[in-house]
């Protein structure tokens, strides 16, 4: 499953399998619920995004009234 962008999606049926490293064993199963996928915002550092992490909202002040 690729969780390309965020929100709540529907998912199921499906079919699950697994197994070993070595492939000795195998088992699958079927899953006939439908069921929901909750996929959260990508969390990404103050420093990617290129902002100082003193003013996280950008540089410029706005006066208050």
């Amino acid at each position: 499953m690729l969780a390309e962008r965020r929100g709540v999606f529907d998912f199921g049926p499906a079919l699950i399998s697994s197994g070993d490293l070595f492939g000795f064993r195998e088992r699958w199963g079927e899953n006939d619920q439908l069921d929901s996928v909750l996929v959260y915002p990508k969390i990404v550092s103050l420093e990617k995004l290129g902002l100082q992490a003193a003013r996280p909202s950008g540089e410029h002040t706005t006066a208050r009234v």
